[in-house]
């Protein structure tokens, strides 16, 4: 497929799952590889994970955070929503501290023509989602 056409749901589905495992594994030379130079990630909220990153750095601090908590993602489903866009239904589950999480969010990412996440921004299904992620995050 050229550059021009996009890239397939498989070949998004991989680089989104790429960049999740990397975070789960703390592979953060992989997080790194796994976004553009000026990758973009939005999360709501106000709480310790809330509101944007730019860089793979500031994405490979939100990552350390993130697994800290302990939370697992499972993709629940997956829809093309561009050549390079992709929307992904989201069940996050994590204990902490005596607290438990377990909500569903949706995740919007957008790729670089060679698959590398340019933007991803989470957005919440149902009210009450933001609250117990505040909750649960502190």
């Amino acid at each position: 497929m050229s550059e021009s056409a996009g890239l397939t749901l498989e070949q998004m589905v991989a680089s989104f799952t790429r960049f999740g495992r990397a975070m789960e594994t703390q592979n953060l030379s992989e997080m790194r590889a796994a976004v553009v130079p000026d990758f973009t990630w939005t999360i709501p909220g106000s709480n310790l994970l809330s509101g944007v990153t730019v860089g793979p750095d500031q994405a490979v601090e939100r990552g350390r955070a993130i697994a800290r908590f302990g939370l697992k993602a499972e993709f629940l489903s997956t829809t093309v929503t561009g050549p390079l866009s992709l929307e992904v239904v989201i069940r996050d589950v994590g204990s902490h501290n005596g607290r438990t999480l377990d909500l569903t969010s949706t995740d919007r990412a957008t790729f670089s023509p060679d698959g590398r996440l340019v933007t991803l921004t989470n957005h919440v299904r149902d009210s009450g989602t933001v609250e117990r992620a505040n909750a649960f995050f502190g």
